[in-house]
């Protein structure tokens, strides 16, 4: 399990108008970007992810029991199913405190999964999605155990990387980020920077510029 967390070192730790706090946090942002983007590019993930939280089955508003619980149940569900769920989990919170993530998600087989339909009860944006022929997957197991969760195939990986950073600096904006607390939720054994530099010097040698950090 790798959870991120941040220290700054100063008088007034943790005090959110600290001088310290307030220029050390935007590094902090670019650097999670950067190893999030990372993360995103050298895995061959399978699933963009929502997952939602019913308050009925797990506090929605306090994140660490959230990832706790999900964390175990995630451990659960490899050993039961012989499987190997890999994810990389942002975080992000409405303005009533309650959490959800997007994230990516690899190793869950596809018979785990079924496709949403037009006369299910989801929202319509995402019958707006299927309409235009994108196909949205239920994960029943997550559903029963914490909420409602969408999936969708990932389609391309680049695309994906850059529009799952953007996660992050909406995070910094729209939640109070606290020293220590958790900007993403990943489990050991991705892959990071060999990939990134072979792709580096591919695109130097097509002489394309490569994103690699906002």
């Amino acid at each position: 399990m790798s959870i991120v967390r941040f220290y700054w070192f100063c008088s007034d730790f943790g005090k959110k108008n600290s001088v310290q706090y307030a220029e050390k946090l935007p590094e902090s942002i670019a650097r999670t970007r950067t190893r999030i983007f990372e993360l995103a590019m050298c895995n061959d993930w399978d699933f963009f992810v929502t997952l939602t939280v019913d308050s009925a089955k797990c506090n929605r508003k306090d994140l660490d029991e959230y990832h706790s619980k999900l964390s175990k149940w995630l451990n659960n569900y490899n050993k039961k199913h012989f499987t190997n769920i890999k994810y990389l989990l942002i975080p992000e919170q409405h303005k009533n405190g309650a959490w959800h993530m997007h994230g990516l998600i690899m190793g869950l087989p596809k018979d785990h999964v079924k496709p949403f339909l037009l006369t299910d009860r989801i929202p319509h944006k995402m019958k707006n999605m299927i309409k235009g022929g994108r196909t949205l997957f239920n994960w029943r197991a997550y559903a029963k155990k914490f909420g409602f969760v969408s999936m969708e195939p990932i389609r391309c990986k680049e695309s994906t990387a850059k529009y799952i950073t953007k996660y992050i600096t909406k995070q910094a904006s729209t939640t109070r980020i606290r020293p220590n607390d958790h900007m993403y939720y990943n489990n050991s054994g991705h892959a990071r920077f060999i990939v990134l530099w072979v792709m580096a010097v591919k695109s130097y040698l097509r002489g394309k510029e490569l994103f690699f950090s906002p």
